[in-house]
């Protein structure tokens, strides 16, 4: 990972350092060997990477042998749900979670776009700057990406394409002109901070008294954030059924 900005590699070490393996700043000698245009930094570390359209449908799997029931119905309000017989309800609702809470307008769509292309020879991450970056997968090398604050839209374009490959070219050139296997354009659920906390409530039509744990907002990292900020939503709905 290569940025101009040395504090925001510090942070990632700060992060999980101690976590990944081989973890270390990259000298001048190699930065200035191993990249065409190199930033004034760079991290090098080895960890494990899991492909959501995979690790997702396992998860689900593993629930659904536990007997977790799946419903899928358009939910207006969250005392609509207590009203049905719900004690506590998770609000996972990603972009629209501020708006299903009733109490929080501070939701955004960041508009992403990557690509995945035919690189089988290409064995490593490369990111600069958390934007620009390719991720290896099983059958593929993904290549991303935008990040485009309030923006709704999703078809991908010919400027999304030059723009990614563009500034990647110029981190790697021996990904010049690749064959292009799938593309994804989606919203991600922006916040100034991942909300996580408990609240009480009472419906209006029924009087029900109910508890929300509202856990959204992880913005471009719901994927690394996850497992963290579920544990934590899990205390949190343990605590309201009386269960620690």
């Amino acid at each position: 990972i290569q940025s101009d900005n040395l504090e925001s590699l510090k942070q990632q070490q700060r992060a999980y350092g101690d976590i990944v393996y081989n973890f270390r700043f990259l000298d001048d000698r190699e930065r200035l060997d191993m990249f065409p245009e190199p930033s004034k930094h760079c991290i090098h570390y080895t960890a494990y990477a899991s492909e959501g359209n995979k690790y997702v449908p396992y998860l689900k799997n593993l629930l659904l042998e536990q007997k977790v029931e799946f419903k899928q119905q358009e939910v207006k309000s969250l005392d609509e749900v207590a009203d049905s017989g719900y004690d506590v309800i998770v609000n996972c609702a990603g972009l629209y979670g501020g708006k299903l809470a009733g109490d929080d307008d501070t939701c955004y769509p960041i508009r992403g776009v990557i690509l995945e292309v035919d690189a089988p020879w290409h064995k490593h991450f490369n990111y600069r700057d958390f934007t620009t970056f390719t991720i290896p997968k099983e059958n593929s090398v993904v290549i991303g990406s935008t990040k485009q604050d309030n923006r709704w839209d999703l078809e991908i374009t010919d400027e999304d394409r030059n723009d990614i490959l563009s500034r990647y070219i110029k981190l790697h050139p021996g990904m010049r002109e690749p064959k292009i296997l799938k593309e994804w354009s989606a919203l991600r659920p922006g916040r100034k901070h991942v909300r996580i906390e408990a609240q009480k409530r009472t419906t209006e039509r029924k009087g029900k008294e109910y508890t929300v744990v509202h856990h959204y907002g992880h913005g471009s990292n719901g994927f690394t954030l996850g497992w963290g900020t579920a544990i934590e939503a899990t205390k949190l709905v343990q605590k309201a059924l009386g269960l620690m």
